[in-house]
């Protein structure tokens, strides 16, 4: 299987992960699960407790509430972004040492395709608003992750860098 080919099933993959649950939400599809909870796992926790132990006061209240405040998928895509941020910095220092040492410079004009889709998916994920607020959320993510691909582009350099100064250390104490 080249290259190409993985690529190509791998997203395909994606694509059918991410697109399969989102189009059970939407109602496309029909859903696996019949009338699923869509509350959060704490006030489903909260409404049992108070079943089983009748009188059950919660230890603490939280300050602030991000459903309330509308900010929760914020949070989701700041989430996403900070966590493929390092990933993909990691990655692109990772290939660039490699790349390096291998005198090689083909994944970066692989990089940069990636990159340029991935902004031009944010880009148009800018334009979808929905009622589901899980829905929302999921896009937020996805528009993070999207746009911390590019931090592939600080690590690579950071990585060709240091496996040539490496290198040029190994060379000059030979």
């Amino acid at each position: 299987m080249s290259l190409t080919q993985r690529n190509l099933l791998l997203i395909a993959l994606a694509i059918f992960i991410a697109g399969v649950p989102t189009l059970m939400a939407l109602g496309v599809l029909p859903s696996l699960v019949p009338d699923p909870q869509w509350a959060g796992g704490d006030g489903i926790i909260t409404e049992t407790v108070g079943q089983v132990q009748e009188g059950y006061q919660p230890w603490f209240t939280p300050l602030f509430s991000p459903a309330d405040l509308g900010i929760e998928p914020i949070m989701f895509g700041l989430q996403a972004l900070l966590g493929s941020l390092l990933a993909a910095g990691f990655l692109g220092w990772l290939v660039g040492r490699r790349a390096a040492l291998a005198g090689d410079r083909g994944e970066r004009r692989v990089a940069t395709i990636v990159s340029t889709v991935a902004l031009v998916a944010a880009i148009g994920l800018l334009f979808v608003r929905t009622e589901l607020g899980e829905l929302q959320a999921f896009i937020a993510a996805l528009q993070g992750l999207a746009i911390g691909t590019l931090a592939f582009f600080i690590g690579y350099p950071m990585g060709r860098r240091a496996a040539e100064r490496r290198t040029a250390e190994t060379s000059t104490a030979v």
